[in-house]
């Protein structure tokens, strides 16, 4: 078998474009259009613009034929306007244009879940619905025959490929129950068959809208890396995240603590917001995570009571400010009140609403609703921040009760599978609302999904209203 040369301690360099990652490289900062690729303007003028807010990559994502075309398009106007960042093709189970893409993108984001073995075959267990005695073996060889293709494509044209995992993809209850493990051994299965075909320009990442999974998920895939000598960057990051304060939160909470340990080479905030929001804020946070904030506050605990002062002006720089402190703070079991005060004026609205967050984030208060909302791509069948906003306005003071919003249906029946409702915008303003993992209701509007949600919560906590 192919072995590369690995670093002792730290990760492989692996060239994307014009902006390699990993090793001593900085950490890299990414984002993702919420447009219609097809739509060139809009998702030229979205890559823009957050790469004038610090974005080193941008992803793009290619469901059909025509959107590929589109985005060599969107690469040559860019190169054409001296915007020469690389760009990533982020694709859903056509395999064809992923050997297509590699052509053109300087790096290719796959999902084992979905990428091959359509069946449902997870080769770490030898299980698949199609066959449940095949073998480990030959599971492993279904697989390299389907990956042969595309890593021929990506070594010939120079194009690396991130195996991006993600909790909303896997299938069967046992993995769901166990996302962590699961993620963490479909990423060692392929880099294994990446090596095997003398193919090491990979990227890892392991991603859920859990911020405790997701820093779990991305230890343990950093100590097997350790142990294996498999030390290829990690993408790091909570998948839908959610939108203002709360998605900011939640995605502070998932990445400081792996960030402060010198795990991540590469990091994006999945916010249901505009791609340069997304950027900006992950800014701070690799900022706050290095300690350059920390100055700009004062901790202390006193009978349970931690309390946070915070003098910074910037939102994001607050927000990532008081992460670091929390996440550093060593007696969280024993806090029962958290406090801020922010000392400049500009942030005391947010006092009260960020404690909230912090607590509920890290799973130790229910003070509302929890959202997981995915933060929109090119297979978004609604306007993703309107509805977030509508839900979120109307259903948001429901303590312990989880609501899942979901774009498309690449991720949305995953990630709603642990959430008490959901819903997956559909068509033309409408949506399938979801109780639990069964389907109450088929192209409704949100008005008519949010009213079902309300009669229900309250035949099931009539005190929740009082």
């Amino acid at each position: 078998m192919c072995r590369p040369h690995h670093i002792n301690g730290k990760s492989r360099a692996v060239a994307v474009g014009n902006t390699p990652l990993g090793a001593d490289y900085p950490i890299r900062i990414q984002s993702m259009t919420k447009t219609d690729t097809r739509q060139v303007p809009a998702t030229l003028e979205q890559c823009i613009k957050a790469i004038d807010a610090g974005a080193d990559y941008m992803r793009i994502s290619i469901p059909d034929d025509a959107s590929l075309k589109a985005f060599e398009q969107i690469k040559a106007r860019l190169i054409n306007g001296g915007y020469t960042h690389p760009l990533v093709a982020d694709i859903h189970y056509r395999q064809d244009l992923a050997i297509e893409a590699a052509a053109v993108a300087d790096k290719l984001r796959i999902n084992p879940a979905n990428f091959a073995n359509q069946a449902g075959t997870h080769v770490a267990t030898g299980n698949t619905k199609a066959s449940p005695t095949k073998t480990r073996a030959a599971l492993r060889q279904e697989l390299v025959t389907q990956l042969e293709p595309l890593v021929a494509a990506c070594r010939k044209h120079h194009t690396a490929i991130r195996l991006g995992g993600n909790a909303g993809s896997l299938t069967g209850q046992v993995h769901r129950k166990d996302p962590v493990h699961t993620l963490v051994n479909e990423n060692l299965d392929y880099l294994d068959i990446l090596e095997s075909l003398c193919f090491f320009q990979s990227i890892v990442s392991v991603k859920t809208s859990s911020p405790a999974e997701t820093v779990t998920a991305c230890r343990l895939m950093h100590h097997n890396m350790q142990k294996t000598g498999q030390r290829y960057p990690m993408h790091i990051g909570v998948t839908e995240a959610g939108m203002g304060v709360p998605g900011r939160i939640s995605s502070a909470l998932g990445t400081m603590p792996v960030l402060m340990e010198g795990i991540g080479d590469t990091i994006r905030v999945s916010l249901t917001e505009a791609p340069e929001n997304e950027i900006r804020f992950a800014r701070q946070l690799i900022a706050g995570a290095s300690g350059k904030l920390t100055h700009h506050c004062n901790t202390s605990f006193h009978d349970q009571r931690l309390q946070i002062d915070c003098d910074l002006e910037d939102r994001d720089s607050f927000m990532a400010a008081l992460a670091y402190e929390w996440t550093r703070f060593e007696e969280k079991a024993a806090v029962r009140q958290l406090c801020i005060r922010a000392l400049h004026p500009a942030n005391r609205d947010l006092e009260a609403e960020l404690a909230n967050n912090i607590m509920q984030a890290a799973g130790m208060r229910n003070t509302g609703t929890r959202f997981v909302s995915c933060p929109a791509c090119a297979r978004t069948k609604a306007d993703m921040e309107s509805l977030c906003h509508t839900f979120s306005r109307e259903l948001g003071h429901y303590p312990g009760v989880s609501i899942a919003i979901m774009g498309c249906m690449v991720n949305g029946p995953g990630e709603m599978a642990d959430a008490d409702y959901g819903v997956i915008a559909t068509h033309k303003g409408k949506v399938n609302l979801f109780e639990g993992r069964h389907c109450r209701a088929k192209h409704i509007t949100a008005k008519e999904a949010i009213t079902h949600i309300q009669q229900r919560l309250r035949q099931s906590a009539p005190d929740h209203n009082k």
